[in-house]
């Protein structure tokens, strides 16, 4: 694939509507073929990402200065001061995204942006992507903000894509405030009306299943597969106790295929059928 930027000239920027409570909230994007020595020093409130599609140019933050070509970008965050100049023989041509949102540290924590400076080669699918969103509050079409916000959030994708490796703490940023068995417990909350095994749950996590065996007992002081049957067990009950759904379908609707395994663990938990738990006299 090859991108075109011949077209591109001085700066033009495009802005979106704000939405102050937003997870993740475009409020900007735009575009702009640098003149030479152009040079910008500021320090923003909110996040602003520049893709560089073309030239060369320096970014600075602190004592620290990085020379970047097509396919690096940087990353302005909230409250820091930085400066960057465009090269005097090849300045920049790039595009650039301003974003806010509660959401924000978590999500560029996953693709590996914590960094203020991105580096790869160039790709034309993340220009393609910038260049889009530009385009999209440019024009505004109808739903344009959400699509705007859907831009963003694949553009982020393409940058964890390219970060590779590093973009692997998408669950490694959890265990600031989680331990990897909590995670792993969450995806079983969350997912246990699915047919997922103790492999799904490690594969999740980026763990061998053994590894992660021996740390989800250290924590919870069960296996995977118990912690998963208990949880579809107690599920179970509650539709029992709130709703009239035959045993059949609580069975499936907790991840069970068909109702003999299902009755042969609720029996074994709650020592009586589903049946007799329905009828109220075993309540737990």
């Amino acid at each position: 694939m090859t991108v075109d930027f011949s077209a591109l000239g001085p700066a033009q920027e495009f802005y979106n509507i704000i939405d102050r409570n937003a997870g993740l909230g475009v409020l900007f994007a735009g575009r702009e073929r640098n003149q030479a020595r152009h040079r910008v020093q500021t320090v923003r409130d909110h996040y602003l990402f520049h893709y560089i599609l073309e030239g060369k140019g320096s970014f600075s933050l602190g004592k620290r200065t990085w020379l970047l070509g097509p396919g690096a970008g940087f990353l302005l965050a909230p409250g820091i001061a930085c400066r960057y100049v465009s090269d005097s023989q090849e300045p920049w041509v790039y595009a650039w995204v301003g974003f806010h949102g509660r959401e924000v540290a978590r999500i560029l924590t996953q693709v590996g942006l914590k960094h203020p400076v991105f580096e790869a080669a160039f790709d034309p699918v993340l220009a393609q992507r910038i260049l889009g969103l530009t385009q999209i509050l440019e024009q505004r079409p109808p739903g344009f903000s959400l699509a705007a916000e859907g831009q963003l959030m694949l553009l982020l994708s393409d940058v964890a894509r390219l970060n590779g490796e590093r973009a692997r703490v998408d669950l490694a940023a959890k265990a600031e405030s989680h331990t990897w068995a909590e995670a792993a417990a969450e995806f079983l909350q969350t997912n246990f009306h699915r047919n997922i095994g103790t492999d799904d749950v490690a594969a999740y996590v980026g763990f061998h299943p053994s590894h992660l065996g021996r740390l989800f007992r250290a924590h919870y002081g069960t296996s995977v597969h118990a912690w998963l049957i208990r949880t579809r067990i107690e599920r179970a009950k509650l539709l029992l106790r709130s709703t009239d759904r035959s045993v059949t379908e609580v069975a499936q609707s907790v991840g069970f295929r068909s109702y003999s395994p299902f009755e042969k663990r609720f029996r074994s938990l709650t020592g009586t059928s589903p049946t007799n738990y329905r009828r109220g006299s075993f309540f737990t």
